[in-house]
């Protein structure tokens, strides 16, 4: 093995929340080292695939009222956007129940205000870093479209609760949201317009990124599969790979889905399902909306990036499994008429599938702090699909958590500990 590297902090996991955390760490005057276990080329994982909507208005988490029994429901159908792995799995069996106890009114309530408050600050410090890295921020909104009468008026619920939260929510008919979307026929019979949303580029603002960090002498060493954490009383010593041995006074856990067999050595818990979704991106398609939409009945996200459009969904609870189900993209590209009639699924003819598997919390809440039992190792992973949303805020707290100061946002309930 290696002589040891070492840095002040040390960073597992180049995703957006990995990247962004180093942003603020480097900024702040601290070495930073970044490792991850995919090659340096790979787009595998959920920070390049996404959908790259900011969602500041997204309040509901995963683990809501009324989830378990739609859930149940979209068991029974191959095409829904939801389904579950089953498998025999403790841990999947352990989730599974934290998950239904989870999904309460009063967590739904508390987790609203929560993540408003995470969104927003999100948003602006989204704003700080488009004029320092110019990735083409887009403050166009996003559009919630809905198929059904019913759905239209749980949206337009969500939406006063949103307002009561300081966002700004405009329920439109059909005929506001084509004026919105001139580009393309929407047959949906109504929606919501959150201004304050956003969308980037996923794939620019990680190369954006990661060349900054680069030039301002950040180190991201790819191919680093992490074998080994070695902890002596209540700190991380080390982390070791396959062939290196990296040393820190502070360890940050942001690998996304791998990261609760990367801690299951150590005297901590980290509950944590995949959730696999997958993304199709359409060069120049005949038509195309101008604002992202979220198809709401389908759980499909469209978003158009310069001459592509992106479109993305479907979530099941799975382990490690990144094969592609065919009948959830058929269950994708055949929604998607209902609210833009013009769409046809010839366009994506020939488009390769992405597929990631997003870091899943049982209460639909990421992991962000210090582990109790392990004090140099800060948590900042379990985003689920809020990844590229959260990343800025993410990074900020963790930098705050680190330099021992209060955190800009109470975040007792995103405790690692809290299970």
């Amino acid at each position: 093995m290696n002589v040891a590297e070492q840095s002040d902090i040390i960073i597992v996991g180049a995703g957006a929340i990995g990247l962004c955390s180093a942003f603020y760490l480097n900024e702040a005057g601290f070495s930073v080292i970044i490792v991850d276990r995919e090659p340096e080329k790979s787009e595998a994982t959920c920070s390049f695939g996404n959908a790259g909507m900011i969602v500041a208005s997204h309040i509901i988490p995963l683990a809501a009222p009324g989830v378990v029994r739609q859930g149940l429901k979209w068991l029974l159908d191959p095409e829904s956007p939801f389904s579950i792995d089953f498998r025999f799995d403790a841990n999947l069996l352990t989730w599974l129940w934290k998950f239904k106890k989870a999904a309460n009114q009063r967590h739904m309530e508390m987790a609203a205000i929560l993540l408003s408050e995470l969104g927003l600050r999100s948003r602006s410090l989204y704003e700080d870093l488009s004029k320092e890295l110019d990735f083409n921020l887009k403050t166009k909104g996003i559009l919630m479209l809905c198929h059904l009468d019913k759905t239209l008026e749980e949206e337009i619920k969500t939406a006063a609760w949103v307002k009561e939260l300081g966002m700004e929510a405009k329920v439109m008919s059909r005929e506001k949201i084509q004026s919105l979307q001139p580009g393309i026929t929407v047959s949906a019979v109504g929606g919501v317009h959150y201004p304050l949303d956003a969308h980037i580029d996923p794939n620019a603002f990680m190369s954006r990124i990661r060349e900054y960090l680069l030039a301002k002498g950040v180190r991201i060493l790819y191919d680093q599969d992490v074998k080994q954490v070695e902890i002596k009383g209540q700190k991380v010593t080390a982390i070791l790979t396959v062939s290196d041995r990296f040393e820190a006074e502070f360890y940050v856990l942001a690998a996304g889905a791998h990261s609760p067999e990367l801690v299951n050595s150590l005297p901590v818990t980290l509950p944590m399902q995949s959730g696999k979704g997958y993304s199709l991106t359409i060069h120049d398609p005949p038509k195309m909306p101008r604002i992202p939409a979220l198809l709401i009945e389908s759980r499909v996200a469209m978003t158009p990036l310069e001459n592509k459009l992106r479109i993305g969904g479907t979530m099941t609870i799975t382990g490690t499994d990144r094969s592609i189900n065919q009948h959830k993209i058929n269950g994708i590209l055949k929604s998607i008429p209902k609210y833009f009639p013009e769409f046809n699924s010839d366009w994506s003819e020939g488009v390769d599938v992405w597929v990631g598997l997003r870091p899943c919390s049982p209460d639909g809440l990421p992991y962000i702090g210090k582990f109790g039992k392990v004090k140099n190792l800060v948590s900042a992973t379990g985003h689920a699909m809020l990844g590229i949303s959260l990343a800025p805020i993410t990074g900020k707290l963790v930098l705050q958590i680190i330099k021992g100061q209060k955190t800009e946002v109470n975040i007792n309930a995103l405790s690692p500990d809290r299970f």
